[in-house]
């Protein structure tokens, strides 16, 4: 089987799928009429994204390693210190940049007392403007990969009882860190990542004949609503996606008519360097001419067309070879390809909105969720 049901490479290809019905959005925000040029291009990165997966699959078939069954999993001492104290480290970031730029007790008065549109930029103000450095907001995700690194090596490694019931309380901290985190920055990236390991133990494990695990699907649908009306008026989570796939062809097929200069990497897997540049004074973002409808809205096929022009499908290639890849090992038993999967998983997912792929926090949570199995855990 070339896609496995519980992996990053088939969720991926079905919400590549659905993206499309963004073509058919009739809200009044948008004006512009997407064309086939911006379907042709979806199209073109979905199938080269399902031919890397291939490759991949060709590549591992003559491999000997029996992925079907779960080896043990023994957790060192200091793994749990260590992500607790991680797990609190990203409170601690999004207090400290509300107070760079206003009093806690005001932002949760604004924010209980209705929309305001300036809310969500009160939090991401730049070192300039008065909030944190780039490089010390970064650390602001680290509850959100502990989170994913402990549900990677639940799902994918037998764990004793006694372990077993310890990561589960480290899951529950991990996840209220997380909520409190979110409502201080109002992102919703960080819900959806939490939303696709429930929604993979959901299944995996026929979860659906109990009944827990919809208060907690009902509680991550209500949490993003409640975001959403945050971010933009009168608009509930459905309606955002809506409107985000609708703008992310728009903006595709707008960038491709008035694209004047590519970027080569700096709008993808060259993006952090960016913000790296900044720091140290240096500007690496060059002016590409090109034309947004509303609002900069872009989504990872716009991205990478600005980067490579019509070779952005190599990107796809990469894309599906490197999640066939990491299920491969993930499935197989390799304690930094479990351990990081989810993580993984949520960068490629976030593909339908401006990538997380693109910022730092990303590969701090990338180095958390491997660095932290790497030394206190081991598999038998």
């Amino acid at each position: 089987m070339i896609i496995r049901l519980y992996s990053i490479e088939f969720f991926f290809a079905i919400a590549f799928i659905l993206f499309l019905s963004g073509y058919f959005y009739t809200g009044d925000l948008v004006q512009y009429k997407i064309g086939s040029v911006a379907l042709i291009l979806h199209g073109v990165a979905f199938f080269s994204f399902i031919f890397g997966v291939v490759i991949a699959s060709f590549l591992d078939s003559g491999s000997n390693h029996k992925a079907n069954s779960k080896k043990e999993l023994v957790i060192g001492r200091g793994f749990y210190a260590f992500s607790y104290l991680v797990s609190f480290l990203g409170i601690l970031i999004a207090v400290l940049q509300i107070q760079a730029t206003t009093s806690i007790i005001v932002y949760f008065e604004l924010l209980f007392s209705g929309y305001d549109s300036n809310l969500r930029e009160s939090f991401l103000l730049s070192s300039k403007e008065g909030g944190l450095p780039g490089v010390v907001k970064m650390f602001a995700n680290t509850p959100l990969a502990v989170f994913l690194l402990v549900c990677g090596v639940i799902f994918f490694f037998n764990i004793d009882k006694k372990n077993k019931t310890k990561l589960k309380f480290l899951l529950m901290f991990s996840f209220l860190m997380l909520s409190v985190k979110v409502f201080l920055s109002l992102d919703r990236m960080s819900i959806f990542a939490v939303a696709f390991p429930v929604i993979i133990y959901f299944f995996k494990y026929r979860l659906y004949l109990k009944l827990y695990p919809y208060f907690l699907l009902l509680f991550i649908i209500f949490f993003l609503n409640y975001i959403s009306s945050k971010r933009l008026e009168g608009y509930n989570i459905f309606d955002f996606l809506a409107l985000y796939f609708n703008l992310g062809l728009v903006n595709l097929e707008l960038v491709h008519n008035s694209l004047t200069n590519y970027s080569y990497g700096f709008q993808t897997i060259f993006a952090p360097l960016v913000f790296i540049g900044r720091f140290f004074g240096f500007d690496l973002e060059s002016d590409q001419g090109f034309f947004w409808e509303w609002n900069p809205a872009q989504y990872s096929v716009g991205y990478a067309f600005m980067d490579f022009g019509y070779f952005y499908f190599c990107f796809f290639i990469f894309l599906g070879f490197f999640s066939r890849f990491l299920t491969r090992a993930a499935y197989s038993g390799s304690i930094i390809g479990a351990s990081s999967y989810f993580v993984f998983f949520y960068g490629l997912m976030s593909f339908v909105t401006v990538p997380v792929i693109r910022g730092l926090e990303f590969y701090v949570a990338v180095l958390i969720s491997t660095i932290i199995p790497y030394f206190f855990c081991r598999v038998k």
